[in-house]
């Protein structure tokens, strides 16, 4: 991580980024970029975000998730 984010989050200013989650994040962005039905895309979206992405969050309680924790669900 860059300095530049280091220090205003090692002062508390902003908060720890969780990597993980940020990388699967963009890993369901793009698989979903693959879904050409409107509605199918629609459908799965929600279940990523309101079910496995919430799960997740819920589950770390406000901590970063492992490298096992994202792939679980990939």
């Amino acid at each position: 991580m860059g300095t530049f984010i280091c220090t205003p989050t090692s002062a508390g200013i902003l908060p720890v980024r969780d990597e993980y989650m940020a990388r699967l994040e963009q890993w369901i962005d793009r698989k979903l970029d693959t879904i050409d039905d409107t509605e199918d895309r629609r459908l799965i979206t929600a279940f990523a975000r309101w079910d496995r992405i919430a799960r997740l969050r819920r589950r770390s309680r406000g901590k970063p998730i492992s490298a096992q924790a994202a792939d679980i669900i990939q």
